[in-house]
């Protein structure tokens, strides 16, 4: 065992004269010795379990070396298998703690007969898992974890196999949540918790989660319309279970060059070899998902069968409706020389989109489905000053029995005010007529008769080729008959625009 220092007083060897008179004696100093310490102490915390390592600074101590010797205490156990750092000039000295019921303890060292103190260490319970939920997911990652335990506040990362969870949140002493990472493996990995600064309050348990291939599922997909065989396109489906190598086709044709952007999205080039609706498929470890919607391939230039209204003022700013075909997902509008916003495709048939500003005047409405070398669909569209009037045509009970006969009544009636180039939009309403509540319950009783009405309606505008598509509102409340007919009759009011 290496010898212990001592402090010795040195006395020089030799007679002391008894003739010097105490006062002429040198003066006695006393020095007021500094107590060693133990200034830190790291970690300052660590599981009642024991068994890790612990490093304390001494202070206030001189002429150490490799000679010198000490043991620490924590609350009174001996902590073990002690040693000095030579490279901190044997001003640390390290062991392995004891184990200890959790509480905060004294620190004490007894060193070369010294006794040292000044820090304390805190004991606490190791955090545990009892269970997470839930206990699989896709190997790809971002299932969220729920942990329950015990002490789990020591913790702030999540471990899976040596991957760390993307967000591990703390909700209190007894639960967590982890949002899984990425794995390279299937099956079943260790989850463990851990304290990054401190790795001595990693948990141990037999608590698994299991990676999992995902099933591949396609949510939907962009565009939805796209124009002309063998033009190609590129093509982007979104979902889940999308990592790895998937597989795209539509139709039963191979999409190529297929990138995965993430789980949920991919894209790859589609090159249609025929015209018409196909199924979105996507394979993936093993598994397959179709579309809910199917792909439309259009194989010719957009066209224009009919435009509402057919004009506007100047100003521009209303919704224009255009129907027709080819229409895809690209389609472009231009009234005049300015072009359409907010360009909305309900399907290959039907477009809608905000009006320019124009000048007074008709410019051509062009319609562009983004096909190569195409010669697209025009009408012609008018700009100018917008009046409003309203016109009505008075359709008796007789007249409502037939269609045809109705057609005969409102072109009789209507033709002079609206069928004519510059009249842009009409607004129809149908008003039941009649002097007392009883004649007006046997009006709208009369099935026959409204519906011959509703449809003589419609039918009149589209010959005139207004393709109002907004329906013709029914009143629900009678009109006065002022003439105090016996039977009542039916009334069409045409409420129309016009440009001057």
């Amino acid at each position: 065992m290496a010898r212990a220092a001592t402090i010795a007083l040195a006395i020089t060897a030799g007679a002391v004269s008894a003739a010097v008179p105490a006062a002429q004696a040198a003066p006695i100093t006393h020095v007021k010795a500094v107590a060693p310490t133990i200034t830190t102490i790291s970690p300052t915390s660590g599981p009642t379990t024991g068994g890790f390592r612990v490093t304390v600074t001494l202070d206030g101590l001189s002429d150490l070396s490799t000679n010198n010797y000490g043991t620490l205490y924590l609350d009174g156990q001996a902590c073990q298998y002690g040693l000095f750092t030579p490279n901190s000039g044997y001003k640390s000295f390290f062991c392995t703690a004891p184990a200890h019921a959790a509480g905060t303890v004294p620190v004490t060292m007894t060193f070369n007969n010294l006794n040292l103190s000044g820090v304390t260490f805190t004991y606490g319970a190791l955090p545990t898992i009892t269970s997470i939920s839930p206990t699989s997911g896709p190997k790809a990652g971002g299932t969220l974890v729920t942990v329950t335990g015990t002490d789990l506040q020591r913790t702030d990362t999540g471990w899976l196999e040596g991957n760390k969870c993307t967000d591990l949140k703390i909700i209190s002493n007894t639960q967590a949540t982890c949002v899984t990472p990425a794995s390279e493996v299937l099956g079943d990995v260790d989850f463990r918790l851990t304290n990054s600064a401190e790795s001595m309050w990693m948990t141990y348990t037999d608590i698994k989660f299991k990676y999992v291939n995902e099933p591949v599922k396609i949510t939907g997909f962009s565009p939805k319309i796209i124009a002309g065989v063998n033009n190609p396109v590129n093509l982007t489906v979104t979902g889940s279970g999308l990592s790895g190598r998937p597989t795209i086709s539509v139709g039963g044709t191979s999409c190529t060059n297929v990138t995965v952007i993430s789980n949920t999205s991919a894209s790859c080039t589609l090159q249609p070899s025929a015209a018409g609706d196909f199924s979105v498929t996507a394979t993936n470890e093993g598994t397959t998902n179709t579309a809910p919607d199917k792909l439309t391939v259009v194989s010719g230039p957009a066209q224009i069968s009919n435009i509402y209204p057919r004009g506007s003022a100047v100003a521009g700013g209303g919704l224009l409706k255009i129907g027709g075909q080819n229409f895809t997902d690209i389609t472009t509008v231009k009234v005049g020389h300015n072009a359409c916003t907010n360009v909305q495709v309900q399907s290959s048939f039907s477009l809608t989109c905000t009006i320019p500003a124009g000048t007074a005047g008709t410019a051509s409405v062009l319609v562009n489905n983004g096909l190569p070398n195409a010669t697209n669909g025009t009408t012609t569209f008018n700009y100018g000053t917008v009046s409003s009037a309203t016109v009505r045509s008075k359709v008796e009970i007789t007249e409502a029995t037939s269609v045809a006969k109705v057609t005969s009544v409102l072109k009789a009636a209507l033709d002079k005010y609206l069928n004519k180039p510059k009249v842009i939009s009409v607004a129809l309403s149908l008003h039941f007529v009649a002097s007392s509540d009883a004649i007006f319950k046997k009006l709208t009783a009369n099935k026959t008769a409204t519906d011959n009405i509703l449809n003589a309606a419609g039918a009149y505008l589209i010959d005139m080729g207004i393709y109002y598509d907004d329906g013709i509102e029914v009143k629900t409340v009678r009109d006065n008959d002022t003439a105090k007919t016996k039977t009542g009759f039916y009334s069409i009011y045409a409420t129309y625009q016009s440009v001057k």
